[in-house]
């Protein structure tokens, strides 16, 4: 049995955690990852299960960041603020990223939220100084963008991976 890296379409052996080719987190529950078995009969791959793609129905977000292997676990209500402790401003974040180093990879004090709207999620710059990526793609300050299960968020220089429970 062969697992896809939903990011990139890299093969990668079952027992792999991370994608050998990008990086990605590959341990996931079967129901939300591609797995694709070699089937001899057919001399062809065979699609063994497919995951989520909304945030509908579910409760939790789970958010890996790179290089970590314990997950930062959250039940977004309406606006879930993320960035990194400051001592110099009294602005409360739900989130915060510094024990991650997250001033280090250019994490702006308020950084971005995450937004509840009807049964989607979103992901929110809020003005940050050093970019918000959602699957490489910048997200423009103050403009809700839908966040996918599997989607890869880049806060400055530091990356995350995001699933729904």
């Amino acid at each position: 049995m062969t697992i896809f890296c939903p990011n990139c379409h890299h093969e990668n052996q079952t027992s792999a955690l991370f994608c050998s080719e990008c990086g990605y987190r590959l341990e996931r529950d079967t129901k939300d990852t591609l797995i694709i078995e070699l089937s001899p009969e057919l001399g062809s791959a065979v699609l063994t299960g497919w995951g989520t793609s909304g945030f509908a129905g579910k409760k939790e977000v789970i958010l890996y960041v790179k290089g970590n292997d314990t997950p930062i676990i959250f039940t977004p209500e309406d606006r879930f603020v993320i960035g990194r402790h400051s001592r110099t401003t009294d602005v409360e974040i739900n989130l915060d990223l510094t024990p991650f180093a997250a001033d280090k990879y250019g994490v702006s004090r308020v950084h971005a939220a995450f937004q509840v709207e009807e049964k989607d999620l979103y992901l929110v710059d809020l003005n940050s100084k050093n970019g918000t990526f959602l699957n490489e793609d910048p997200v423009p300050a103050n403009q809700p963008a839908p966040i996918h299960d599997g989607d890869t968020i880049r806060l400055g220089q530091l990356m995350m991976y995001i699933y729904f429970k």
